[in-house]
């Protein structure tokens, strides 16, 4: 993909097949057809991870940076830059100490037995593929320690998984970009998700991934440029320093949506929303921030979890929002 001189490429970590969130359902509705390499008739969503690598002049800006490695610590006894060891298939509650986790999670956040029944009913099916990013930046021939910048788009673990591997930092020579107001919700206080997602992914918290690159942390707290081409632009309520990233180059221009949009459906369908906001009202009002860019047809817009880290951009007419991939 290119945003006029701007090259963008995918960068795979896996994928992951999700459900149980209220809004899934209505993928069945009409226009399903569009949506239908990413949204199952059972009403799980198969979600991308990964990354995009941007070549801007003499900078190497990856965007996002995956789920990451398998957990491991210093003591591993290999060290292979892209080892098949990294890669996870995660099913969760597998065991009874996980359910017996989960159910005390949602029970401690207030809900009855009958909604706890249903949350793990519909945790059923899921699964996390994940660890492959590594190898798919060995495929390109680029190697970590030539990255300059990793822009997260926010701090949960599918969005910045690689920035260690194995108790050290994977993008040496990289200033790590990260929003002021995730890196206090994240790395100076308590996020209450933490539990959960170890449950669902199989990771370590982010506060441990990120341990050994804090001292490459660069925060940001207003709208600036990383790179040429390449601005950052706070968007919160997903996450309180949620962002997406412009790409721009002369006149062409292109967003990274992070997760203040997850996919595409979530850009047609008003009633469509994925249900993992820190605060549901303010993403609520990113996300529509978001619809009104993207209504300009000549923006070219994708997320790591769009399937198959695919551009596409917005349509509108008559009132109505289409959603078109790109070829």
């Amino acid at each position: 993909m290119r945003i006029g001189d701007l090259e963008i490429l995918p960068v795979s970590d896996g994928t992951m097949v999700v459900g149980g969130g209220r809004a899934l359902p209505f993928a069945m509705r009409a226009g399903y057809d569009t949506h239908k390499d990413y949204l199952t008739r059972d009403g799980r969503m198969i979600a991308a991870l990964g990354a995009f690598l941007v070549r801007t002049g003499d900078r190497l800006v990856l965007l996002d940076a995956g789920m990451g490695p398998r957990t491991c610590g210093p003591e591993c006894s290999h060290d292979h830059p892209h080892d098949a060891d990294d890669i996870v298939h995660h099913i969760p509650l597998t065991t009874a100490e996980d359910a017996a986790a989960f159910e005390a999670i949602l029970r401690a956040q207030g809900l009855s037995d009958e909604l706890i029944a249903q949350r793990r009913a519909a945790v059923r099916g899921n699964s996390t593929h994940y660890g492959e990013l590594g190898r798919s930046l060995a495929l390109l021939g680029v190697a970590p320690e030539e990255i300059t910048d990793v822009v997260i788009s926010h701090l949960h673990c599918d969005h910045m998984g690689w920035i260690s591997r194995r108790g050290k930092s994977y993008f040496p020579k990289a200033d790590i970009w990260a929003h002021q107001a995730d890196v206090d919700y994240f790395l100076n206080g308590d996020p209450p998700d933490e539990p959960m997602f170890k449950l669902m992914y199989g990771v370590e918290s982010v506060q441990d991934r990120m341990a050994p690159a804090l001292s490459q942390i660069k925060t940001w707290d207003r709208d600036m440029t990383i790179a040429p081409g390449v601005d950052v632009v706070w968007m919160p309520g997903h996450t309180p320093g949620s962002s997406v990233t412009v790409l721009s180059s002369g006149k062409s221009r292109g967003m990274m949506l992070g997760d203040v949009i997850h996919c595409p459906l979530e850009l047609v369908d008003d009633e469509f929303a994925i249900v993992a906001d820190v605060d549901p009202e303010l993403a609520a009002k990113s996300r529509e921030r978001v619809k009104r860019e993207l209504e300009d047809p000549t923006i070219h817009s994708t997320s790591t979890h769009f399937p198959g880290l695919r551009f596409g951009r917005l349509l509108s007419a008559e009132g109505k929002r289409t959603w078109d991939w790109l070829e």
